[in-house]
């Protein structure tokens, strides 16, 4: 074959290099020649193109594992790339799977070993890379490398070494369009799309995981936790879950209820990463509900003993991200597991029924998800992280989460203070990636890892709070409309204008009395009123009025209110005398401990009057001549109530 038609084919500078070099060659039709003694023989009918040789490690080395093949056919036709494993490589079978065409020519057997020969000469010029069976970080030569499906950081290693990863459908998502400083600077845009306590939260687990690995092989660095985004239907959890997780072009989530195989499998996936575990706490009945809890329950431990586990089948590779409707129950049984979590409330970002929608947090959103800013940014991240990771970060990271964990002067459960203390620094690391490549100042620097610590310190506080059931928030938040739009009024027993009587024609349905720690609530006229404010919604059902029996009893074993026992029954209302259409009746009651809700008791202070004596006189004598007496000659007013005398002179 001449010049003209060897330069046709595209042959690799190498492969002709080894044809020239070892007396082989190529004829007119496409053969591979031997010249042997000053004859040419035929060898076979294609070209046996290497291109690459992967290795994997065995038994603490790393040896051949396959051969990458492309070729041509009769010199002219194309043959497909194919994989042949190093030891199926003394069988003939791979050239017959290859091409049902490609021939290999008399005598066979002393040809196929003149292939193998010549295979072996290309070995010796072709790329050789490291394959490893998963994405994220990976140890070559006591050296990390950080691996996803299209490429690696570093790209090559000494001797031009490549290293790649088994695992497709986990390449990177960027921006081709976005400069480094852009999707930087954005990403820190996107903490202010909402709550801070929340997106801060979100961004500071996402940087935990990009470590996980390595923290992991630490021992003492494990990030032994997970991240839980509870909140009402519809507000926009797992939109918000994935905007701040998902940094590969394929789904990281699943529900919480799918099969546990399924569920096992991505965990060990999803290395170096967050999943998300979607929707908790929707389950149709109990014993869907159990079977979940214990799913949960099972991921949450062994996400927590990361460094000890002896099941390396079963343990997660990455950092899992639950959401759902309700935190797991805050009981004894469950203590241990909460310990292991972070759970942050979800804040409102699609439902437009709900009185804090805003449509630019909507479009905002959009934008974010759209331009793809906090994946460009990890993607360039990755690359930083690999240079100081090969450096010192794990000597740093160790000095940072010491000291920091000693200054955090926060009386909770040692794990939850460890998961603060991991989210503060895997923020900071970003930060000082960003300091680095000049994208902030150093002032800049200090002042968002200022911001970062404190929001994450007030997360760190709310951890020791009492996660409320869905349905006994919406009680209270709308408990709270109802006080601030003045549709009901709370009183206090210091304003009692009208009596210790609920003055429903006065529009009075409870009364505060901080001395007692006691807030009483006209129970079923309180739910109505709730039930006619959510009506405004769309949709409506109703909520209230229809679960007045289940929302005592959650009440009840929260321990927010007084149960009276009377027959060795628990009641939850009592009853309590009432003024309605100027006359006097009873109503049944519920009575809190005022203690227990706080921001309730907080908005009837501020909306309640001062004592006004002149309206006193006028209205009690109106409305309860029985518990007062007006003095005629000094014109003295005396008010009877709980036993003490209240003297004031008009």
């Amino acid at each position: 074959m001449n010049k003209n038609q060897l330069e046709l084919l595209k042959l690799p500078i190498y492969f002709q290099k080894i044809l020239t070099d070892n007396e082989y060659g190529i004829n007119e039709e496409g053969d591979l020649l031997l010249t042997k003694n000053g004859k040419q023989n035929k060898v076979c009918n294609f070209l046996p193109i290497l291109t690459q040789i992967i290795y994997k490690e065995s038994n603490g080395a790393y040896e051949e594992y396959k051969y990458i093949f492309e070729g041509i056919i009769k010199g002219r036709e194309r043959l497909p790339r194919i994989e042949v494993l190093t030891k199926d490589l003394n069988n003939k079978k791979w050239i017959k799977n290859w091409n049902p065409f490609c021939k290999v020519y008399p005598k066979i057997q002393e040809n196929f070993e003149l292939i193998l020969d010549f295979v072996y000469l290309l070995s010796k010029e072709v790329n050789k890379s490291i394959e490893f069976d998963s994405i994220g970080w990976n140890v070559y030569n006591n050296k990390w490398v950080y691996l996803y499906s299209s490429g690696s950081y570093p790209s090559t290693l000494e001797n031009n070494l490549q290293t790649k990863t088994s695992v497709q459908g986990f390449d990177l998502l960027a921006n081709p369009n976005l400069s480094e400083e852009e999707a930087f600077k954005h990403t820190l845009e996107m903490l202010d799309l909402c709550d801070p306590k929340l997106t801060y939260s979100l961004l500071c687990f996402l940087l935990t995981s990009l470590l996980t690995t390595p923290l992991t092989k630490t021992k003492d660095l494990s990030p032994n936790f997970s991240l839980w985004i509870y909140g009402r239907s519809g507000t926009g959890k797992t939109s918000i879950a994935e905007l701040f997780s998902k940094v590969f072009d394929k789904t990281n989530m699943l529900r919480v209820d799918t099969f546990r195989n399924t569920m096992k499998k991505a965990s060990l996936d999803y290395k170096d990463c967050v999943l998300i575990l979607d929707d908790f706490g929707t389950s149709k009945n109990k014993n869907d509900e159990n079977n979940t809890m214990a799913k949960v329950e099972k991921m949450i431990r062994s996400l927590s003993d990361k460094s000890n586990s002896l099941d390396n089948e079963v343990l997660p590779k990455g950092m899992i991200l639950f959401t759902g409707e309700k935190f797991i129950d805050m009981n004894e049984k469950n203590h241990s597991t909460a310990a292991r979590l972070i759970r942050v409330k979800m804040d409102n970002i699609f439902n437009s029924t709900e009185n804090n929608f805003e449509k630019e947090r909507v479009e905002k959103f959009i934008e974010y998800k759209n331009g793809l800013y906090l994946q460009t940014s990890i993607k360039n991240y990755l690359r930083w992280l690999e240079a100081r990771l090969n450096n010192n970060l794990l000597d740093d990271y160790h000095y940072d989460f010491i000291k920091l964990r000693k200054e955090i002067d926060v009386t909770v459960h040692a794990r939850v203070l460890d998961s603060i203390t991991h989210m503060i620094i895997g923020f900071n690391f970003y930060m000082t990636y960003g300091k680095e490549m000049g994208f902030i100042t150093p002032e800049q620097y200090i002042e968002h890892c200022n911001k970062t610590r404190e929001i994450l310190i007030t997360v760190l506080m709310e951890q020791k709070k009492v996660v409320l059931p869905p349905l006994i928030e919406q009680f209270i938040d709308v408990l709270k409309k109802l006080l601030i739009e003045k549709k009901i009024r709370v009183i206090e027993t210091v304003d009692l204008i009208y009596g210790s009587k609920l003055n429903n024609d006065q529009n009075v349905y409870g009364i505060l009395d901080l001395n007692k720690n006691s807030l009483k609530l006209q129970w079923a006229s309180v739910l109505q009123f709730m039930d006619e404010y959510l009506s405004r919604q769309e949709n409506f059902v109703p909520m209230f009025s229809h679960q007045s029996k289940t929302l005592g009893k959650l009440l009840s074993s929260l321990g927010f209110i007084r149960v009276q026992t009377y027959q060795n029954t628990n009641n939850v209302t009592k009853p309590y005398q009432i003024i309605s259409d100027n006359k006097e009746g009873k109503s049944r009651v519920i009575d809190f401990y005022a203690d227990k809700i706080p921001e309730i008791t907080d908005i009837v202070q501020e909306l309640n009057p001062k004592l006004d004596l002149d309206a006193f006189a006028d209205d009690t004598e109106v409305y309860d001549r029985q518990n007062y007496k007006r003095g005629k000659k000094k014109k003295e007013l005396t008010l009877m109530l709980n036993g003490e005398e209240f003297n004031f002179k008009r």
